[in-house]
């Protein structure tokens, strides 16, 4: 019999794993805990494999695309007294408008040929924060504007019995369950440990969304 292996994409490396929301037990009565209506989950447990893959072929392509390939948008009234403005994101990809112009110009990283002057150039990448920078372009100078792209964070109501120490990617959190937790998107591994019985799923978060997980004896 022929055994096929696949690997799982890589946990997500978040420089602050941890990221408490609240306690939703905190100011609950006692024995009775209200948690919040959520919508349908991005990331159902029948399906977690087809999703996990799912999302991971999302990151490869978007890894693939050739993202060093620098397109140019023209933009100054002469071209004898025009200036280059280079921006890049991190990740690259995302949208380049300049000023109060509705359509975006192009995609990073990107060269802007313009005249020299003041912009305001605004950033929009899908499950990152929008971005605003005001920069001066100068006539003898290289006109650089690198901006690092911040994620939209995820969030997950973790539901365990009373008692159980929970962990998220490996780190002990002091968060009483049920307790809600910001996670940047990607796969997170997430465990209960209840009395000497673990209880660990993987889950894999979207930006924005908001996912109850349950981890029961």
């Amino acid at each position: 019999m022929e055994l096929l292996a696949r690997p799982l994409p890589m946990l997500q490396r978040d420089p602050e794993p941890v990221v408490m929301l609240s306690s939703l037990a905190a100011d609950a009565p006692e024995g009775v805990v209200a948690l919040p209506a959520l919508t349908e989950p991005a990331t159902t447990f029948e399906n977690a494999w087809r999703d996990v893959q799912s999302a991971h072929q999302r990151a490869s392509a978007a890894t693939a695309n050739p993202a060093l390939i620098v397109e140019t948008a023209e933009l100054a009234k002469s071209a004898k007294l025009a200036r280059v403005l280079r921006v890049t994101t991190e990740p690259a990809g995302a949208r380049v408008a300049l000023d109060d112009r509705p359509d975006p110009l192009c995609q990073t990283p990107c060269d802007i040929r313009t005249d020299a002057g003041s912009y305001t150039v605004r950033l929009a990448l899908t499950g990152y924060k929008e971005e605003e920078r005001k920069i001066s372009v100068q006539a003898r100078m290289p006109n650089e504007l690198a901006v690092p792209m911040s994620a939209v964070r995820g969030s997950v109501i973790i539901e365990a019995p009373p008692g159980s120490v929970l962990k998220i990617d490996g780190t002990l959190t002091t968060a009483s369950a049920p307790a809600e937790f910001a996670l940047l998107p990607g796969l997170h591994s997430i465990s209960a440990d209840i009395g000497p019985v673990r209880r660990e799923r993987a889950l894999m978060v979207q930006p924005g969304a908001r996912l109850r997980l349950q981890l029961k004896q």
